[in-house]
């Protein structure tokens, strides 16, 4: 989202997202109880605010494209700001 407000002049946002629970917190259907998770919550939502925008889930298995394409650039993000890949929440057993 922050790179969205940098290089952008977005008015309207579609957000797509295989994991529905978040999803459903995004459109505030399920709260976000997770200590961890509450202040990325309160950062995105603040990032959204003057911007139309809905969030969408769409089934990892109907997602398999967008997949690869966000742990690709996750893996080239990591390292070269951290000089390895950091598990992802997945990966660690965190979200499934």
């Amino acid at each position: 989202m922050k790179w969205v407000r940098k290089h952008t002049q977005a008015a309207e946002l579609s957000i797509y997202g295989d994991s529905k629970p978040v999803i459903q917190q995004l459109n505030k259907v399920y709260k976000v109880k997770s200590g961890e998770m509450l202040p990325l919550f309160n950062e995105l939502t603040a990032q959204l605010e003057g911007i139309s925008w809905r969030a969408v889930w769409v089934p990892r298995e109907k997602n398999s494209e967008a997949d690869k394409l966000v742990n690709d650039f996750y893996k080239d993000y990591c390292i070269q700001h951290y000089g390895k890949v950091i598990p992802t929440m997945r990966e660690t057993g965190a979200i499934y």
